[in-house]
């Protein structure tokens, strides 16, 4: 019965002896394990951060490249606005001209017309009947030209008519006006055939 016992507390003594030698055996594969953990961890963040940096400069590079595209986008409009702007202008400048052209020419036009309708005034002017009141005074009646008191003398119109008697043509006779005084001519006969006559003028 003492072996028994004896035997008995060999047998818890080693049952406590195994289960601390798996214990033992149990912790130390654990810790090895954590530590295998944790620098994997530690891997997987470097790793996340890396890949983090490469995108982070993958996203500046992009937006940079996105910023570049819209300047030049924003240039190529500014460029195509300035470009409608100049041919607005030299429209603009075309018409001007055009404007100008025509100005000059309806000014040419309006002096021409204005000298057309002088020359025509002044035809108008040339045809129309002058009044009496406007006949000079050397186209008058020479008694109205005459002094007051002298009267003209006009020649009759039998002095004009040659005489039968006479061969040859007889010289009318001429007027001449005297101051204050007319006088009438007397025809003149030939001394052969009716003998010598005296012309007598009496003084009035």
């Amino acid at each position: 019965m003492v072996s028994d016992a004896f035997d008995g507390e060999d047998g818890d003594s080693g049952d406590g002896d195994g289960e601390c030698a798996l214990d033992g055996e149990e912790g130390a594969p654990g810790d090895g394990g954590g530590k295998k953990w944790a620098a994997s961890a530690v891997d997987m963040n470097r790793a996340a951060a890396t890949a983090l940096g490469a995108a982070a400069v993958r996203a500046k590079l992009a937006v940079d490249q996105e910023e570049r595209e819209i300047r030049r986008l924003v240039m190529l409009a500014v460029e195509n606005q300035l470009k409608k702007l100049e041919a607005k202008v030299r429209q603009f400048e075309e018409l001007e001209d055009v404007l100008d052209r025509e100005r000059e020419h309806i000014e040419r036009v309006w002096q021409q017309l204005f000298a057309e309708r002088v020359q025509f005034q002044a035809a108008q002017l040339a045809v129309k009947p002058v009044p009496p009141a406007a006949v000079p005074a050397a186209q008058q009646t020479p008694q109205a030209a005459l002094p007051h008191g002298a009267h003209v003398a006009f020649p009759l119109a039998a002095e004009r008519v040659q005489s039968p008697l006479a061969g040859a043509p007889q010289a009318p006779a001429q007027a001449q006006p005297v101051l204050g005084t007319s006088m009438m001519p007397v025809p003149s006969t030939s001394m052969a055939a009716t003998g010598p006559t005296m012309a007598s003028a009496a003084p009035q």
